[in-house]
């Protein structure tokens, strides 16, 4: 029955194509954002290793990438470095899965107003705060208000959307 009055009005179906685009596009962003994690971590890995074996002296002559991580060279216990330098990948790499996790779920027809996408946004803006600050890098603390300001947003939308619903 739903169809026979979409099929009447022609935005109906332009609306129905536009979700479609949607979905598709939320499916390209997780499958990129799974192959930017997988490299992520290969790039942390050697990273943290290049790192540490500076650290210790050790010269292996093996091609490394590295992040830049601040600090790393100034910190005399390798442990702590290390240490540091786990909860840096950490927190980039949790971000990047979960902010995945929310793609995941606007593919398949969620909502972008629920829940999960404003602690999507609450847990990115906390991760670029802590970044910012291990970088002292004022940019990123600015990039981390305003993506906490559309957690609010997105909250918001989800609250508006919630009355909605109860209302019908």
């Amino acid at each position: 029955m739903r169809k026979k009055n979409c099929q009447a009005k022609p935005s109906c179906q332009t609306m129905e194509q536009m979700r479609e685009k949607i979905k598709k596009i939320c499916g390209i962003a997780y499958v990129v954002l799974t192959v930017i994690g997988a490299t992520y971590i290969i790039m942390a890995l050697l990273d943290m290793s290049y790192e540490i074996m500076s650290l210790l002296d050790v010269s292996l002559n093996i091609p490394a990438f590295s992040f830049g991580f601040i600090g790393a060279r100034g910190v005399a216990n390798p442990v702590l470095v290390m240490l540091l330098m786990l909860l840096y990948h950490a927190i980039i790499l949790s971000v990047m899965l979960y902010v995945r996790s929310v793609f995941k779920d606007l593919r398949d027809g969620g909502s972008p107003f629920s829940r999960k996408v404003s602690i999507a946004a609450s847990g990115l803006s906390g991760a670029l705060i802590s970044i910012g600050i291990m970088q002292a890098e004022l940019l990123l603390i600015f990039a981390a208000v305003l993506v906490g300001l559309f957690a609010y947003i997105f909250d918001y939308g989800r609250i508006l959307q919630e009355d909605a619903d109860h209302t019908l």
